[in-house]
């Protein structure tokens, strides 16, 4: 996930895997406030294939390592009462 600033803010639902499978893993985990630096290995990230740039995300080469340096700015729960996660 790159932001252009620090201030710049993403929102996404958790179970959408956004990004990369390690960073909802990490999310679940963290605390209001908290700061973090993941190193995500390339099999918890975009493994062998990489990814291209899309939705003004940089391309990220096969087999990278990421460094992502992460704050949880807010939780939001989101109750699935219909069962089918819309």
């Amino acid at each position: 996930m790159q932001s252009k600033t620090p201030e710049e803010v993403i929102e996404f639902y958790v179970k959408d895997g956004h990004f990369c499978s390690a960073l909802p893993k990490a999310i679940e985990t963290m605390k209001r406030g908290e700061k973090v630096r993941l190193i995500v290995q390339p099999q918890y990230a975009f493994g062998v294939e990489g990814r291209d740039a899309n939705n003004g995300f940089h391309s990220v080469p096969p087999s990278s390592v990421l460094n992502i340096d992460l704050v949880l700015v807010s939780f939001k729960p989101v109750i699935d009462v219909s069962g089918d996660a819309k």
